[in-house]
């Protein structure tokens, strides 16, 4: 009896030390930093922070405005400080793919060219360019003011609405011939327009060659 109870002593002290041994034995965990970490969106996916896509140093050849792609340069230009150019609706990609895609509507984008002329019906056909206007409904603008003809040019509808009075009033070339020439930057929708790419309703602007 006393030889049972020694040898069941024995075997509950060794499962002990057992236990406690194998609580210290500790597999190592791998570093955090070299741990495989489950990917998260980039900024330009899910903030809308657009610094890895804009380079400020294109060139005025750039037909992306340094914004790297069409794709981008649609979903991030045409604000106040980057503009799209008259050019790039009469004669790039981006209006081409307004055309292509018989867009109804690009709002709040801001387009900046020289006042050039208006049409004087309701197609690009009719376009008279360097000519005091005799309609108050539309404008159009380029990028240049020499060696252009209309395909150079991009329509801007001078709509009368309470939201769209102020610019109309001010932009039409029939109560204001003295702008002809003048460059400015002019905020509504893009969409085609008088078969073209164009901008309708233009709300707001900004003349913006110092004069």
């Amino acid at each position: 009896m006393h030889n049972i109870l020694h040898r069941t002593t024995y075997w509950l002290f060794m499962a002990v030390i057992i236990l406690v041994s194998c609580e210290k034995l500790e597999i190592p965990e791998a570093d955090k930093d070299d741990a495989e970490q489950p990917e998260h969106p980039t900024n330009n996916e899910n903030s809308g922070n657009n610094d890895d896509v804009i380079t400020d140093d294109y060139n005025e050849d750039d037909p992306y405005q340094g914004w790297g792609s069409l794709e981008n340069m649609i979903n991030n230009g045409g604000t106040i400080a980057r503009p799209y150019r008259a050019k790039d609706l009469a004669k790039g990609e981006l209006g081409e793919w307004v055309v292509s895609h018989d867009v109804a509507s690009m709002p709040n984008c801001w387009v900046e060219g020289y006042i050039v002329g208006y049409v004087k019906g309701t197609s690009m056909s009719s376009a008279i360019l360097f000519k005091n206007g005799s309609k108050e409904t539309n404008i159009l603008i380029a990028s240049d003011t020499t060696n252009i003809d209309a395909s150079d040019c991009v329509p801007i509808g001078l709509s009368k609405g309470s939201s769209y009075i102020k610019t109309r009033e001010a932009l039409n070339l029939k109560d204001n011939p003295e702008i002809m020439r003048r460059k400015v930057k002019v905020l509504g929708s893009i969409s085609k327009y008088m078969g073209t790419a164009g901008l309708k309703n233009a709300r707001d602007y900004r003349f913006t060659d110092g004069k």
